[in-house]
């Protein structure tokens, strides 16, 4: 029967991290990570209360490299000198900057911002978190980063809030108004005072507004207005004066030509029915000059036409 291999003490002392773990049945395990020895047997001894399937929960080494050892309950710690306190060695962060910095938007409530190295990443999350008294232990050394994530939104849930500064109270004066300013050439005080050698904003005392006359109606207004040059030729075309032809003179103008000279035809004619025929495409200037031709001739000649009738 061949012996147990004698246990690596060095490499247990060096870890960075140790794992809790207990069997809960087929393929079924539960474990945590932790950055001290003392933590993780804590852990396996709630874990086999909590689980009470006769299992016991077992502790882990992790060291830098990736070895994993298993470390019996007979196995102890070095002791500090002159105390009887396990040494608890700080984890090294298996977490990526940028999983730091998203650590470190958590607890502030803002975007996460990039840092230069990891190592400035997580000093700013190491001062985020002493501001509001969470300690980083367990969540930097998290196996992974969801690890990592529920352990600081429990400690945020636990934590005091940070407090905040009392605001001035309302009404207290911006800045000191000095007796020249009271009574010399600024009896309101409207004129910045400089306190610390810094201008202090003061705010002025208003007069009565003074009374103005009343607006005329929008109305009215529009009424006095004078109507535009398109209003004025629509209001022309209304009481059946015949629009100007448009000037296609232009060599841009020249392929709309037949059709502007078959609409003045038609206008002349009298011919409404075939004005509302004739297909134009207003997508440009040409025809769009050709469309609003047509549609005041048909205007002018419908206003004549009713003129007629009613004489």
């Amino acid at each position: 029967m061949k012996k147990p291999a004698p246990l690596d003490t060095a490499a247990i002392a060096r870890a960075d991290k140790f794992n809790a773990t207990i069997f809960l049945g087929t393929g079924r395990y539960r474990s945590e990570s932790f950055g001290s020895l003392s933590e993780a047997r804590e852990a396996a001894d709630r874990f086999a209360k909590e689980a009470n399937n006769g299992r016991l929960g077992m502790v882990y080494a992790s060291t830098p490299e990736g070895r994993s050892i298993f470390v019996p309950a007979s196995y102890q710690p070095p002791m500090n000198e002159g105390t009887e306190t396990m040494i608890k060695t700080k984890p090294t962060a298996a977490l990526s900057s940028q999983q730091i910095a998203q650590l470190t938007a958590m607890i502030t409530g803002g975007g996460y911002k990039r840092a230069a190295s990891k190592e400035a990443a997580l000093k700013r999350f190491e001062n985020v978190a002493a501001e509001r008294g969470i300690a980083t232990d367990r969540i930097i050394g998290a196996a992974t980063f969801d690890q990592a994530k529920s352990v600081l939104a429990h400690s945020l849930k636990t934590s005091p809030a940070k407090a905040t500064d009392t605001p001035a109270a309302a009404g207290q004066p911006v800045a000191k108004i000095s007796v020249e300013q009271a009574l010399g050439n600024d009896p309101l005080g409207i004129k910045a005072a400089r306190v610390g050698g810094k201008a202090g904003k003061v705010a002025a005392i208003k007069g009565e507004p003074k009374d103005q006359p009343a607006k005329p109606a929008k109305a009215a207004k529009q009424a006095e207005k004078p109507a535009g040059k398109r209003a004025a030729i629509l209001e022309a075309a209304q009481r059946g004066e015949m629009p100007a032809a448009p000037d296609f003179s232009a060599e841009t103008h020249k392929r709309f030509r037949p059709t502007l000279e078959k609409l003045i035809e038609l206008a002349k004619a009298g011919d409404i029915a075939g004005l509302k025929a004739v297909k134009i495409n207003p997508i440009s200037s040409s025809p769009k000059a050709m469309d609003k031709y047509r549609n005041l001739a048909v205007i002018a000649l419908e206003a004549q036409a009713a003129a007629k009738k009613a004489a």
